[in-house]
C-alpha cells in the first residue's frame, strides 16, 4: 500500500511539475530562438531537455526534439559555439569542408556584431523576465496571493505553516512548512480557521491538551494529533509552529501593468542579493543555505502550492520564472551570461578563445553544475523523507 501511495504521490507531483516546467523552458528557449530567426541566424535544433535525443522531427530547417534529461533545453543555432571556425596565425575564417553545400557564412552565429549575439544570448533571460510580467500583471487583476492581517477580513483566507521548529511537538508529529490548516478538532468542537488571532488563541487556550490538526499537503488531507507545550520555550510557542495568513488583494485592470512591472522589478533587485549572498556563504564559508531547493525539491513545492489555488501556483510560477532569468544572467561558462562574457572578453582582447578552450571550459563547468543540482536534490529527498 506505501508503494502504491508512494506512486500515487509521485504521479501528481509530476503532472503538475512538468507542464510548469515545459512552460518555463519553452518561454526561456523560445526567446533564443524567434530573435536568432530575426536576426538571420540559422537554427538547427529546437530541444526540450538535454541529450541524447528521444524523438525529434525537422520541420523546415530546424529539428525540434525531446531529449532524456528534463533539467533544461537548448537552442542550437548555427556557428555558435565556434565549430565553423578555424585558426589561421590571428584571424579566423569559416569552413564547413563540404559538410552542407548549402552553408552561408551570413547565417552564422559568429559572423555577427556583438549587438547581435548579445541579443541571441540574453533573449531567454529577457523572456523569462516578461513571462514574470505577465503573471504579476494578471494576478493584480485576479487577486494577489500575499499575506494578510486579520483586519482584511478576508472570508476565503487561508492558515499556512511558514515554520517549524526543529524538537518541537509540530515537528515530532510531522508538520512541515507549508502545510495549510483546514480544520482544528478540540474534543466535539470543530474549527475552520481563517484568523491568525483565533488560530493561536485556540492553540494557546488547549495548551496540554490533545487537538487534531487536519492539514491539507498538497493534494492529500492528513490528521496529526498533538499536544501543545503547557511550557513552551520562549519564542517558540506551544506548538513550535510559525503562521501566515494567506489571503488574495485585486486592483483595477487599468493599474495592473504598473503594479506587474514594479513587482518584477522590485522581486529581481532581491533575487539578485540573495543570489550574490548565496555565492558568497558557498565559495567564502563553504556552506549552503537550507532554503535551495533543486528540481525535486521544487517540484514537490509547487505541488503543495497548487493545492492553495490557481493564484498561488501562477505567483509560484513568476518566482521560479524570475529566478531561473537570474541565475541564467551569472557570468558563468556553459549560461548565458558566460557565454556573453566571453564574447566581452574576446571583443577586448580582440582575440577569440580557441574551441578546445571552450569546450574544456564549458564541459568542465557544466558538470559542476550537473553535480551541484544532485547534491541539492539528494538533500531535498532527504528532506521529504
Amino acid at each position: 500500500m506505501d508503494i502504491f501511495n508512494t506512486a500515487t504521490h509521485i504521479f501528481y507531483v509530476a503532472a503538475v511539475f512538468i507542464p510548469v516546467l515545459a512552460l518555463l523552458i519553452f518561454v526561456h528557449e523560445f526567446g533564443h530562438f524567434i530573435v536568432a530567426k530575426k536576426s538571420g541566424v540559422k537554427v538547427n535544433e529546437f530541444g526540450f531537455g538535454f541529450p541524447p535525443r528521444i524523438w525529434g522531427k525537422r520541420v523546415g530547417e530546424t529539428i525540434y526534439s525531446i531529449n532524456l534529461l528534463p533539467l533544461g533545453g537548448f537552442v542550437n543555432v548555427e556557428g555558435e559555439n565556434g565549430e565553423d571556425l578555424v585558426e589561421q596565425g590571428q584571424n579566423q575564417v569559416s569552413r564547413r569542408e563540404g559538410i552542407r553545400d548549402n552553408f552561408d557564412p551570413a547565417r552564422s552565429f559568429v559572423s555577427k556584431p556583438l549587438h547581435i549575439k548579445l541579443s541571441i544570448l540574453y533573449a531567454g533571460v529577457l523572456m523569462n523576465i516578461f513571462l514574470a510580467f505577465v503573471i504579476f500583471s494578471l494576478l493584480q487583476v485576479i487577486g494577489v496571493p500575499t499575506g494578510i492581517s486579520d483586519e482584511a477580513n478576508d472570508p476565503n483566507a487561508k492558515v499556512l505553516i511558514s515554520d517549524v521548529v526543529k524538537g518541537s511537538p509540530a515537528w515530532i508529529a510531522g508538520i512541515k512548512t507549508n502545510d495549510l490548516i483546514k480544520e482544528m478538532r478540540i474534543e466535539n468542537n470543530v474549527f475552520y480557521p481563517n484568523k491568525l488571532t483565533q488560530t493561536q488563541k485556540l492553540i494557546k487556550d488547549n495548551a496540554g491538551r490533545e487537538i487534531t490538526l487536519v492539514i491539507l499537503r498538497g493534494k492529500e488531507i492528513k490528521e496529526f494529533n498533538i499536544i501543545p507545550r503547557v511550557n513552551p520555550p520562549p519564542g517558540e510557542g506551544a506548538l513550535g509552529i510559525g503562521l501566515l495568513l494567506a489571503g488574495n488583494i485585486s486592483y483595477p485592470w487599468y493599474e495592473a501593468p504598473w503594479r506587474g512591472a514594479w513587482i518584477t522589478v522590485a522581486t529581481t533587485i532581491t533575487m539578485i542579493s540573495g543570489v550574490a549572498h548565496l555565492l558568497g556563504q558557498l565559495f567564502y564559508e563553504h556552506t549552503l543555505s537550507g532554503d535551495v531547493a533543486g528540481p525535486i525539491g521544487i517540484a514537490s513545492l509547487t505541488w503543495q502550492i497548487s493545492a492553495l489555488g490557481l493564484s498561488h501556483l501562477l505567483y509560484f510560477v513568476a518566482i521560479i520564472s524570475l529566478n531561473l532569468a537570474v541565475l541564467n544572467a551569472l557570468p558563468l561558462p556553459a549560461l548565458d551570461g558566460g557565454r556573453a562574457f566571453i564574447l566581452l572578453i574576446e571583443k577586448i582582447r580582440r582575440k577569440n578563445f580557441s574551441l578546445r578552450t571552450m569546450q574544456w571550459v564549458n564541459g568542465i563547468v557544466f558538470a559542476l553544475l550537473i553535480l551541484f543540482v544532485l547534491l541539492v536534490s539528494i538533500r531535498d529527498i532527504e528532506r521529504m523523507l
